[in-house]
């Protein structure tokens, strides 16, 4: 009977985190999306103007920095430990009249 309950309880644990997998997938592929949509946005108006008007910032969150150790407990992976950090990128276009068209810059 314990067996029984230990394994029931592996099964839910999983299942569990698969969901989570799941929707963290479906959250990626969106922004994924919607970004590949601004960039076209970017790109069709630096075409039309020949010249540079918006651009994209990305600022994205990144893990605390500080080493692992060995066999490290979620509490303490995600507690309030280390350096916590973030990345930032800006993308726009920019119209090159040599080539005669927009050119990707980050």
């Amino acid at each position: 009977r314990k067996d029984y309950r230990d394994a029931m309880k592996v099964i839910r644990d999983c299942r569990e985190k698969f969901f989570f997998f799941l929707r963290h997938r479906a959250r990626v592929i969106c922004q994924r999306i919607y970004s590949d949509n601004l960039d076209e946005q970017l790109k069709d108006e630096c075409q039309s103007t020949r010249s540079t008007s918006r651009a994209l910032i990305i600022i994205d969150w990144k893990m605390k920095f500080e080493p692992m150790s060995t066999r490290e407990t979620m509490p303490e992976n995600f507690g309030k430990r280390g350096l916590g950090w973030h990345g930032a990128a800006i993308l726009y276009y920019e119209w090159d009249k040599e080539e005669n068209k927009p050119i990707k810059k980050v």
